[in-house]
């Protein structure tokens, strides 16, 4: 669906970006392309007006997973996006912030474009979504005339 000629498929963080260029969510991942385009784009579990806000993804590459989450915690803090629900400032990564402070600033700079979307990407989800609910339905039709063709031969 995506045409990414450089998947990254190691530790990191990701944020989306608005067409104004705010950050509105903020993640980490081990696996930053899997997470982004086969958890958050088929069946995310952000509301659809984050979705539908996207412009830009970008990502910073991290050493390990304990890094990317620390930084995750440390840039949400920062950012303050409207689609991150979860208050992370209480985590135990919070503790070594002011020792990473610098480092975590240093980081910041260092955000990649990931991918940029285009009018035609929305649509492609958007179909791709109604066709699931479509299926979805049709299997819950087919049941309910199974389970009622058998009911009245029983009865």
């Amino acid at each position: 669906m995506f045409n990414i000629q450089n998947k990254y498929t190691s530790f990191g963080c990701y944020r989306f970006l608005d067409s104004q260029a705010k950050t509105i969510y903020i993640g980490s991942s081990k696996n930053i392309h899997r997470r982004l385009f086969s958890q958050h784009f088929k069946k995310g579990h952000l509301p659809q007006i984050c979705y539908d806000n996207t412009y830009k993804i970008e990502i910073v590459k991290t050493k390990d997973y304990a890094e990317a989450l620390a930084f995750e915690i440390w840039a949400i803090d920062q950012y303050k996006p409207k689609f991150n629900k979860k208050d992370k400032s209480k985590d135990i990564f919070r503790t070594s912030f002011y020792d990473n402070e610098l480092y975590y600033r240093k980081l910041d700079k260092c955000w990649k474009l990931y991918y940029t979307f285009k009018e035609y990407d929305f649509n492609k989800i958007k179909i791709s979504k109604l066709q699931n609910r479509v299926a979805l339905a049709g299997t819950y039709i087919f049941f309910i005339v199974l389970i009622g063709y058998m009911l009245r031969s029983v009865l």
